[in-house]
């Protein structure tokens, strides 16, 4: 039987959910938003599944092919909506094109993140962009292997520990099953989005029905960061410049570690070497990568992780343009973040125990809005990053190593 004491140990996949013969373990939200195993033990049979299943404590063995690629996808218009080069669209259109279904993580009718999946090409585009908060799984590793089952081609695509969920649940390798995760720094707390979301509405008096993240209407460059779209059900698009004073909230939250599920400040699957078949991230050094791939438009850095990934790379080629690049270099410059848990802010704890009672403008001017040095340290590092200077820098360490 699954016993949570220490919310360190859960990275809410609810594959014990999932795999529970008797429908006794339900994911059930902490108050700080996120969801963790609750198990009816009149109704447990203590089988053991559910320990059998989890990511945290049954690791699978990893891929070691280890090719990287920088990625651009042709279809320009695509990858402008992506958050980089537009990689999952690209193995999301072979996979449907081949009969297959694609899962990703959309917004439902709520603006709920949720792993769902289409098996359309028009549909892909609500997959697109980044959603800085955790998704709702729900029963999706069940239609997965159903789909499999059926013989179909399935693309499963999201976070480390998901896709390993989803493999310790299925309990046996499938030809037709592609994964892919995501390099990310944790994953943000739906009720910190929550909360976002509904000061949008009121300060905007309209009901939200998509939020993006990451535009680039500034470009592929450190600014892509900064830049934000609202929209409501009247049609309206609400732009970074004028969503309020707080319109970064959501952005500020995760980029300073603040929101994040705790288990994320001590991954377990901070490694090069990844279960999945493909592993994408940014290519925000991509003047010094690949600079042929350089348009402003975004450019993924493509991981292929095992022999199936790789001998899915020429029929990738009639939809991208790809470069092979240095992994290490690429690691460097755009993806330590691969290798390292990122530390959870000092005042984590105090910022979720305000959540309930402060409003959002008084939760980013007493937790994210830097004051004294600490401002004038984020200026000078922003310039620097903005000026390409800080990867510069990693560049040459770079080369110093390797001559």
């Amino acid at each position: 039987m699954i016993h949570i004491t220490n919310n360190t140990d859960c990275c809410g996949c609810a594959a014990c959910e999932q795999i529970c013969p008797k429908n006794c373990i339900s994911m059930t939200q902490d108050s700080e938003g996120f969801l963790y195993p609750t198990v009816d033990e009149n109704v447990c049979i203590n089988c053991g599944r559910c320990d059998s299943v989890c990511p945290i404590h049954n690791k699978r063995e990893a891929h070691s092919l280890l090719k990287a690629f920088a990625f651009n996808l042709k279809d320009k218009e695509a990858r402008y909506e992506s958050a980089s080069g537009g990689f999952f669209t690209a193995i999301a259109t072979h996979v449907i094109k081949s009969g297959g279904v694609a899962f990703g993580v959309a917004f439902n009718s709520k603006m709920q993140a949720v792993t769902t999946f289409t098996e359309k090409e028009n549909d892909i585009q609500k997959f697109r962009n980044s959603k800085y908060v955790q998704s709702i799984i729900g029963d999706s590793y069940k239609q997965v292997r159903n789909f499999l089952k059926q013989g179909r081609l399935v693309l499963f695509s999201g976070t480390p520990c998901q896709v390993q969920g989803l493999l310790n649940f299925l309990g046996k390798t499938y030809d037709n099953l592609l994964t892919m995760d995501f390099v990310c720094h944790g994953v943000p707390s739906p009720k910190v989005f929550e909360k976002y979301k509904l000061y949008l509405e009121n300060y905007h008096k309209g009901k939200l029905t998509n939020y993006i993240f990451r535009t680039k209407r500034k470009g592929y460059n450190g600014n892509v960061c900064s830049c934000a779209s609202a929209v409501f059900d009247d049609g309206s698009i609400i732009k970074t410049e004028e969503l309020g004073s707080n319109f970064r909230f959501m952005k500020e939250a995760f980029f300073a570690e603040i929101s994040s599920r705790p288990i994320c400040h001590q991954c377990s699957f901070k490694d090069k070497e990844r279960v999945s078949d493909f592993t994408v991230f940014d290519c925000w050094s991509v003047k010094r990568m690949a600079p042929q791939l350089s348009d402003g438009l975004g450019t993924s850095l493509l991981v292929v992780n095992s022999v199936y990934g790789e001998q899915l790379i020429p029929q990738l080629e009639k939809y991208s343009l790809m470069k092979v690049v240095d992994l290490d270099r690429a690691i460097l410059l755009d993806g330590l973040v691969m290798l390292h848990s990122v530390p959870a802010h000092p005042r984590r704890k105090e910022f979720f125990g305000d959540l309930d009672t402060l409003t959002i403008e008084q939760l980013m001017d007493k937790y994210l809005t830097p004051k004294g040095m600490a401002k004038i340290k984020i200026y000078v590092r922003d310039f620097l990053d903005h000026l390409g200077l800080l990867r510069y820098i990693r560049h040459i360490k770079y080369n110093l190593k390797n001559d």
